[in-house]
């Protein structure tokens, strides 16, 4: 997709020609879409920062390193899978619903 990237106060993302970013549309009914360029992608490198981070942890820790990967593992989707999904349909994080 081709745009203009209007530099603001807000928006200063400064990009170069086939870079990659994440846009923000705006679809607004009766009108003609408007896209916005809203930040960098960084997938990769979060990626490859991920990916080092546990190799450097298996390769420190061994068998514990290992566990403990498996347990930060665990704990991320109990988090995101019961926790998130209890606060999103109205209960506090202690099990009261608001």
């Amino acid at each position: 997709m081709e745009l203009t990237n209007y530099l603001t106060r807000v928006h200063s993302i400064y990009v170069t020609q086939g870079q990659r970013v994440i846009l923000c549309a705006d679809l607004p009914e009766n009108a003609d879409p408007y896209y916005t360029v809203y930040n960098y992608d960084r997938t990769l490198p979060l990626g490859l920062l991920v990916s080092a981070f546990c190799l450097a942890v298996l390769l420190v820790g061994r068998g514990k390193g290992l566990r403990a990967l498996l347990g930060v593992a665990y704990s991320l989707l109990t988090i995101i899978l019961f926790m998130v999904q209890a606060i999103y349909h109205g209960f506090t994080p202690w099990g009261r619903r608001c």
